[in-house]
């Protein structure tokens, strides 16, 4: 007796993907979300960075207003979006000065807190 091979047919359904396939599907679906992904995050956090960097130049701005002023008390102010809130203590010849900047469209953004103690004359 010969010994020969005999292949079944496979079943071939027409129902559904190949596990080739969707690797494939998977594999373009990424290579288009990742990079979009990136795109959006970087979007998201430039325009973070610059609010950030817009608050900590008003507050540094509004401490040296109160050390020129030495104006003692709480007030605001707004600018562009921006509520600069100021409080300053004046013990002696030492002034406490503390100014939180909020904005109110990026209402995720924590509040900037910046706190100088400085040395006033009579």
């Amino acid at each position: 007796m010969e010994n020969t091979i005999v292949l079944q047919p496979r079943l071939k359904s027409s129902e559904g993907f190949s596990l080739l396939e969707s690797i494939v599907a998977m594999a373009l679906f990424l290579s288009v979300l990742i990079p979009l992904g990136t795109i959006i995050a970087n979007a998201l956090i430039k325009d973070t960075t610059g609010t950030r960097q817009t608050a900590l130049h008003l507050a540094e701005k509004a401490v040296h207003e109160a050390e020129r002023t030495v104006q003692v008390g709480k007030y605001q102010q707004e600018y562009d979006g921006f509520l600069i809130e100021t409080e300053s203590v004046r013990e002696g010849d030492l002034m406490t000065i503390n100014i939180t900047v909020t904005h109110s469209k990026h209402v995720s953004m924590r509040p900037l807190k910046l706190s100088k103690v400085t040395l006033v004359g009579q």
